[in-house]
């Protein structure tokens, strides 16, 4: 057997929990300083981690502690992390799965006068918090704080650090607890801002200050703390000041404004401070709470409250918290004596009375109506004049012989108010000087107004505004409520008990005070408790649990008295031939002690090994046929639905059957119906459809321009669902019917359609009138982002793209023009390279033309390529090089042919020939021969068009050579170079009577038109009015949606 240990405690807790299904608490007890905080940390400890939990509550239970000791935590003369309040945690468990679901914390009776006061030079402190935000720079920095030997409520006691605690370190715990526990940015940022305030409240000094009439006033000594205080609680300063030097009194309707002097605004400085910490700290308690909320169950409560105090000065704090132990100690009494005894008495059963010590003396003697002494306390606070000294006449009158009360014989004479109360745990000397103020625990008016006007939503939440006067409660009936509430909470668990022993008076570790730990034992009762559980009979079972429990041990036997409980417990005990003769049968108990107890159990095993494996081959077996079943009534549901498709909401019935279908055998058996995640797979497609269905039925009445975009996006979806999840009701499929049939017909329906379509085939018109259409609402697409794209291109770029696509779609004409279109762009850019037929690539040197003349070489060299009257002599061009000899019949020929061009010109006399036979013969020598002889006569013509002296005296004679030029552009083309220089030629002079449009729309006739005939000279004349009345070829006339 393993020694005792917290979380045997609490694993019997959760065991007993577990299995008789009642909510169970775990008392945790014993002096200042003892462990308790720590014993209850080391409960919860054991419960996260056994139970666990599926919203993290575990974790954000352990993580309120650092947040709650930071605030509700000091050192004292006996305990470095001292609690000065107590708290009674519920863990909710749920019923089912026994996993946390939620928890909550309620606080009793936080010492506030710990806030203004600690024992001059003594090792006590104030609250943690205060030393943390004073000792992280961080915190220091943020709200301006400074050391804590600084501030009056912290230097007191001289004491600023705790043995094994770092004050930074913690500090970073309680932020990090303050997050997990769902705190905003700004109630943190607050509760630092508020603590700090009441921190810096008691650096206000006060000063006297002689009022009208000699009234003794007072004021405030300098303005910097006052005005930090003014900020941290977001209140007015001058509110501030006026609330701390007076006060308001109402008398019949009537409100005086009394001055107060240094002492009294002292005190009302430092009520106002507890008051804003005591209201922080239960605030806090209720945030917690909050994140802890979630569903009850049963639970497991775990009480961790102030232990017995007996201290040098005790006032009304410690005679609350010695009351509470008290109250704790009588209920330990009850459940361990009283109603023991009271159960042996009932039963029938022989006991020796156990002596203890049964402290309902003491307990009447502080809260028995209408006299005990709290009660007194709460009744000399409302009457007029009441003072802690007719307080104490009226105790001692009324309690002077009491056996559990006594005063000083000599009190009066000595001015003392000094009274003594003989507890359980020990002798404790209060002194009643204070008692009526700290049990009055509240704030005058004035003050309560000025704090309910703060800014901050804390402060507001603290001090609501409230339309009729406030009912004062006293802190005392306040105590006593709470005290009975959880009296009333213990009496409805099966309690258990965590006495914590204080090993010695100096809190060093491996030091054993045996006197001092033997007195704690004592008082507490720990040694009455283990004699009647000796001498007692500790278990205890009526008869039916009994025979149900142990009817097993017999093994093979055969009971004749199943009908009688008592009967069948007596058959089972004699059957089983072992001595328990010890065991009392009571009225309707049977009761027995440790020794009968290990017997019985010992048998049980040892039947229940045999008998265990049999029952759970049975029960498996039925189990998992039970399991089956329920499998596939929930699959034939699940299929049902399946198979009708469409029907969402039998689909979520028959997923809503599965889990109430299967029961608890999930809990048993890891499977689900087989079709159960396709059915919920179906259930997301057939949600999709009921979400389209849902926006559709909005749209559809909709004008469709306005809600286009949406529109389309539903018709998207409603295509996609179509392709991946075919389910879609009537109503479903009529909808989505009418939207495509909305958006197609829609302004902008037909915008998007028809530009894929232009975007498709690059129709230019096309296009950009779907962009002016688009632009009038502001419609944009990708594929009108597209389109605006490509004609905001550079022309060159969207020809050749037109030209690509017109390949693509064997459009030939389209081709032809975006080919045309091409040339002409191309010299747009690049026809400066062209604008001098002198650059032409095959021209012979001007010095290698001239060579063949006998006299004049330079001159003629010089004139190679202007107008000459006399015959030419030689090839302007070469066809096979500069540095070869041309072929001399081509020369001959080209020779000839300039002396045609002049004939026809009428700069030659035409001898033997008509000009037009001249013209014909210049015609058909280009037709037969290669492109170097054609483009040796194209520059033949553009030669004698170059300063030709003539064209002003003859002006018909330039007229003739642009129409020879025009014939024989319609009739054989030039070089592709030669093509750009005569066309940069024409551009800059073509004459008016011949436009430049005449001269391209031949030369494109005969490139992509097919053959043409060469002219005769009696057709000359014809064909030359033709080409010049001709208003273009087809290739060359602009179509609508091209380039200009």
């Amino acid at each position: 057997e393993m020694d005792p240990h917290v979380y045997g405690v609490a694993d019997d807790a959760f065991r007993q929990m577990s299995s008789s299904g009642k909510d169970q608490s775990c008392i945790v007890s014993g002096e200042s300083g003892a462990g308790k905080t720590e014993a209850t940390k080391q409960c919860l400890k054991f419960l996260a981690s056994v139970a666990g939990s599926k919203e993290n509550v575990e974790n954000k239970i352990l993580m309120a502690n650092p947040l709650l000791e930071a605030f509700g935590n000091a050192k004292t003369i006996r305990n470095n992390n001292s609690s000065r309040f107590g708290k009674w945690i519920e863990v909710h468990f749920d019923n089912m799965e026994r996993a946390i679901v939620s928890a909550s914390i309620t606080n009793y009776l936080l010492e506030k006068s710990r806030v203004i006061h600690q024992q001059a030079d003594s090792s006590e402190r104030n609250y943690h918090i205060f030393y943390q935000l004073c000792k992280d720079s961080a915190a220091r920095s943020e709200l301006g704080l400074s050391a804590p030997s600084e501030y009056n409520y912290l230097n007191q006691s001289g004491t600023y650090d705790a043995k094994d605690i770092d004050d930074v370190e913690e500090h970073a715990s309680v932020r990090k607890a303050m997050e997990l526990l769902e705190f905003t940015a700004d109630e943190i940022r607050s509760v630092m801002e508020l603590t700090a305030g009441v921190l810096n409240i008691g650096n206000v000094e006060f000063k006297p200050k002689t009022m009208a009439n000699n009234v003794a006033g007072s004021e405030i000594v300098s303005g910097d703390a006052l005005g930090r205080v003014a900020n941290l609680l977001q209140v007015e300063e001058s509110a501030l000041v006026k609330v701390f030097t007076n006060r308001s009194i109402s008398v019949r309707g009537k409100t005086s404004v009394i001055p107060l002097d240094p002492v009294k605004a002292r005190n009302g400085a430092d009520a106002l401070a507890m008051g804003v910490y005591s209201r922080l700290f239960s605030w806090l308690v209720t945030r917690v709470n909050d994140a802890l909320e979630g569903p009850t169950g049963k639970f497991i409560g775990i009480l961790d409250i102030f232990g017995f105090e007996i201290f040098d000065n005790n006032s009304f704090e410690q005679l609350c918290i010695n009351f509470c132990n008290e109250k704790l100690q009588q209920q330990f009494n009850q459940t361990t004596f009283k109603e023991e005894e009271a159960l042996y008495m009932k039963e029938g059963i022989d006991f020796k009375h156990i002596e203890f010590i049964d402290n309902q003396e003491v307990l009447d003697l502080i809260e028995m109506r209408p006299n005990g002494i709290l009660l007194m306390v709460d009744d000399e606070t409302i009457v007029p004049e009441g003072s802690d000294a007719k307080f104490m006449n009226k105790v001692e009158t009324m309690y002077k012989k009491h056996a559990k009360f006594q005063t000083d014989k000599n009190r009066k004479l000595k001015d003392s108010l000094n009274f003594e109360i003989d507890h359980y745990a020990g002798v404790v000397n209060y002194n009643a000087d204070g008692f009526l103020a700290k049990n009055l625990d509240t704030l005058f008016q004035d003050l309560y107004d000025m704090c309910a006007s703060s800014k901050n939503e804390q402060m507001q939440t603290f001090f609501p505004v409230e339309e009729n006067r406030r009912q004062l409660v006293s802190l005392g009936k306040q105590f006593r409520g709470q005290l009975n509430d959880l009296m009333d909470s213990l009496h409805a668990t099966e309690s258990r008990y965590i006495r914590c022993v204080k090993p010695n008076a100096d809190q060093v570790p491996n030091r054993f005070q045996a006197p001092m730990v033997l007195d704690q034992l004592r008082y507490s009762g720990v040694f009455e408790a283990v004699d009647i559980r000796r001498q007692g009979f500790p278990f205890r079972l009526n008869y039916a649990q009994f025979g149900c429990r142990y009817s097993c041990i017999n093994l093979g036997h055969r009971y004749r008295n199943r009908g009688d409980d008592e009967a069948l417990c007596k058959e089972i005990l004699q059957t089983s031939k072992q001595d328990f003769g010890d065991v009392q049968f009571g009225r309707s108990l049977l009761l027995y002690r440790s020794r009968e107890y290990k017997i019985l159990q010992l048998l049980r095993n040892l039947a229940l090994e045999t008998l265990i494996p049999k029952a759970q081959g049975v029960m498996r077996g039925h189990l998992a046929r039970e399991m089956r079943r329920r499998l596939l009534a929930a699959e034939k549901k699940i299929a049902a639905a399946l198979k009708v498709g469409n029907d969402i909401k039998m689909l979520d019935a028959a997923l809503a059957e599965v889990e109430p279908t299967i029961g608890t055998f999930r809990i048993l058996f890891d499977t689900q119906p087989r079709n159960l995640k396709r059915a919920k797979e179906h259930r997301k497609g057939l949600q999709r459809w009921l979400d389209l269905e849902r926006e559709l039925e909005r749209l559809v009445d909709q004008d469709p321009n306005k809600v286009y975009y949406k529109l389309a996006d539903a018709v998207d979806r409603g295509t996609k669902l179509r392709d991946e999840f075919n389910y879609p009701t009537p109503r479903q499929e009529e909808l989505i019917e009418t939207a495509i049939d909305l958006r197609a017909n829609s302004d902008l329906g037909k915008i998007d359609s028809e530009s894929e379509k232009v975007l498709d085939v690059l129709d230019r018109a096309a296009m950009e009138d779907i962009l002016d259409r688009a632009s009038k609402f502001s419609h944009s697409t990708p594929t009108i982002k597209e389109i605006k794209r490509l004609l905001n291109l550079p022309m060159m770029e969207w020809y050749k793209l037109e030209l690509k696509k017109a390949e693509e779609l064997g459009e030939e004409s389209r081709r032809i023009a975006c080919e045309i279109e091409l040339k002409s762009l191309f010299l747009d850019e690049e026809g400066h390279k062209y604008s001098n037929f002198g650059r032409h690539g095959s021209l012979k040197e001007p010095m290698i033309y001239a060579k063949s003349a006998l006299f004049g070489k330079k001159k003629i060299a010089e004139n190679m390529l202007v107008f000459t009257k006399k015959q030419q002599s030689a090839l302007t061009t070469l066809a096979k090089g500069q540095d070869k000899v041309a072929d001399k019949a081509i020369e001959k020929a080209a020779v000839q042919a300039s002396k045609w061009l002049r004939i026809w010109a009428g700069d030659m006399k035409p001898g033997k020939i008509t000009q037009e036979d001249a013209a014909t013969e210049f015609i058909s020598y280009g037709v037969g021969a290669n492109t170097e002889v054609r483009d040796e006569l194209y520059l033949q013509i553009l030669k004698q068009l170059t300063r030709n002296p003539l064209v002003e005296a003859v002006p018909e004679s330039r007229e003739r050579l642009f129409e020879l030029l025009l014939v024989c552009m319609g009739t054989f083309a030039p070089s592709e170079d030669m093509e750009r220089y005569t066309i940069m030629f024409l551009r800059e002079n073509a004459p008016d009577s011949i436009p430049y449009i005449r001269f391209t729309s031949a030369l494109h006739e005969l490139q992509y038109g097919g053959k043409v005939s060469t002219p005769s000279p009696t057709s000359l004349a014809s064909r030359i009015n033709e080409l010049k009345e001709s208003e273009g070829s087809r290739f060359s006339l602009k179509r609508k949606g091209r380039a200009k």
